[in-house]
């Protein structure tokens, strides 16, 4: 079940969080669309992958960026979203059970995964990264590379935010990039083919690779 919790950034910016504690040692942060395009922690595609992974034991938190819902502070361009997104990680190792050493997936969806990717290349420390239609044809991933640790991509057939070849393209400038994955029939908003997307995560968050 999930619970309301605050989430900690700075000085006036508390973040809106919603926490499910599972019976695996395991933690899935999710991170939802563009905060100025109707983006939030109750999108159909957090909640897809909030379902999955609690389906599969794990604990979740879902949480808004700053501005959003009953999150504190305004919209910051990506910058300050890159803080939350640290905030939320370290939120979920302190929430999530036993578990200094619980494992710790991030899931980032359009610009979630941006602010994912950003984090990450910032240097921000977690066990595995799934990266859902990273908008590449909309916000600039130049300098964004992947963590070493597993991750996975996925996009829609019929993304006009992220289209497997511009998906692909940033990829292959990527050291050692895992295979891009697409879903059929889908565009970047996965209505109607939610399905397959969460066939996908769920395997990549069972296995870990």
């Amino acid at each position: 079940m999930e619970v309301g919790i605050g989430i900690p950034v700075s000085p006036g910016v508390e973040l809106e969080g919603r926490l499910a504690i599972g019976q695996r040692p395991e933690v899935v942060v999710i991170a939802h669309p563009h905060p100025q395009y109707g983006g939030s922690m109750d999108n159909n595609v957090v909640f897809a992958a909030r379902e999955v992974a609690g389906a599969l034991g794990m604990s979740t938190l879902r949480f808004n960026f700053r501005g959003v819902g009953g999150s504190g502070g305004a919209y910051d361009e990506g910058v300050g979203e890159v803080a939350d997104m640290v905030a939320a990680v370290q939120t979920a190792r302190a929430r999530a059970g036993s578990a200094t050493g619980a494992h710790l997936h991030l899931v980032g969806y359009s610009f979630g995964a941006w602010i994912a990717a950003k984090a990450a290349t910032d240097g921000l420390r977690i066990d595995t990264l799934a990266l859902i239609s990273p908008p590449v044809d909309f916000l600039s991933f130049a300098g964004l590379g992947l963590p070493d640790c597993p991750c996975q991509v996925i996009t829609g057939e019929r993304d006009e935010y992220g289209s497997p070849a511009s998906v692909g393209a940033w990829l292959a400038t990527q050291p050692a990039p895992p295979p891009l994955q697409v879903v059929p029939e889908a565009d970047h908003f996965y209505f109607g083919v939610e399905a397959p997307l969460v066939a996908l995560l769920g395997g990549f968050l069972s296995t870990g690779v």
